[in-house]
């Protein structure tokens, strides 16, 4: 699973070793960490710091995709960025880039509200991790705000659970004509 991993050692990329690093002085010759050489030491200093900075920047850019496809908060990830604590009780990503709005059959409480503030665009208040422009648009967005309301999905197993939750559904209104068929016959 996804971050079951132990957290990669300090100076290394994905829990390798890394080599250690060399550079050449001006005839050629491998200079290391020790070279008694000041032009030597300076340049084993340079390439070292320029392999960190790289390293810096392969990391943020790892962490980055890591955040847009996460479907959990941020606030859920604990000391190892990769380890996730309790999945199901972390609050939603705003950033995560796998969104989509859906638009699901308004509940009994929704239409009350609906009734009480004149306007489908109270009848459903945003989710605090959606933020307003795009809720603003899946209202606009709507096919029928008297009937729908929007319904926001974050990450891949949302969307699974929604479309097996659809299927079980969908079972058993097939179950139910099966029966209405049968004692109609």
């Amino acid at each position: 699973a996804f971050g079951s991993t132990p957290a990669p050692t300090p100076g290394s990329l994905f829990g390798a070793t890394a080599p250690p690093p060399f550079a050449m002085t001006s005839t050629g010759a491998p200079v290391s960490a020790n070279s008694s050489t000041p032009q030597a030491a300076a340049a084993y200093a340079h390439l070292h710091a320029a392999q960190r900075q790289e390293a810096a920047k392969i990391e943020s850019a790892l962490m980055g995709l890591h955040s847009a496809y996460t479907p959990q908060s941020t606030a859920a990830i604990d000391a190892n960025p990769l380890h996730i604590t309790n999945p199901s009780s972390a609050p939603p990503n705003s950033l995560c880039r796998f969104k989509y709005f859906f638009y699901d059959p308004l509940t009994a409480e929704q239409r009350q509200n609906m009734t009480l503030h004149g306007s489908h665009h109270h009848a459903v208040p945003r989710p605090s991790h959606v933020e307003t422009h795009e809720w603003n648009d899946a209202l606009a967005r709507n096919p029928d705000p008297s009937n729908y309301a929007p319904v926001c999905i974050i990450g891949s197993e949302a969307l699974a659970k929604r479309a097996s939750e659809q299927q079980q559904r969908a079972k058993m209104y097939a179950s139910h004509v099966a029966k209405l068929r049968s004692t109609l016959k």
